[in-house]
């Protein structure tokens, strides 16, 4: 894990706390979208990164952290799901293209700490974003990548994964 200053760590749990609750009007926002990397644009992407490292979270998106704009903070994973092979920041990401199989697996949220639900995502995903450079960036992500980035997403648009539970046959 990597480290964060005492300082900066109390920062964040002060003036950033993860949101949580079903109703949370925060979480249920539509973000908007950036419009431009300024220097506080980019202050803000450290920070959002910083808090996904803190709150142990493999992905996190603005709106969790209290700012409704459309920036989620990712890990891609190794193909065994094991280790975090880098970091990236998405900047008004999209999705382009999307395979047409389906998979359905367990998901967790650090908003919703003390659920757990079933969702179907797609296996394979592209997704166009900006980076902090404010360079226009595509993504390929196939299941576990592609099912986080899809969990991310749909938190800007202020739809949590409780919302696409389904109920696996027995």
């Amino acid at each position: 894990m990597r480290f964060i200053p005492y300082p900066l760590q109390k920062k964040i749990e002060k003036d950033y706390p993860i949101q949580t609750g079903l109703n949370n009007p925060i979480l249920r926002k539509i973000s908007t979208e950036v419009k431009i990397v300024d220097k506080d644009v980019v202050k803000f992407l450290k920070l959002l990164h910083n808090a996904q490292i803190l709150y142990d979270g493999v992905w996190l998106a603005a709106p969790q952290i209290w700012q409704s704009i459309r920036v989620i903070s990712i890990a891609q994973l190794d193909s065994k799901w094991k280790n975090i092979l880098f970091y990236e920041e998405m900047i008004n990401p999209e999705i382009i293209e999307y395979s047409d199989t389906t998979n359905i697996d367990s998901e967790g949220c650090l908003s919703l700490p003390w659920l757990e639900a079933d969702v179907e995502r797609y296996d394979t995903i592209k997704v166009k974003y900006l980076n902090k450079k404010w360079e226009e960036k595509i993504m390929e992500s196939e299941m576990m990548n592609a099912r986080i980035i899809q969990h991310e997403m749909d938190h800007l648009d202020g739809i949590l994964y409780w919302d696409k539970k389904i109920a696996r046959d027995k």
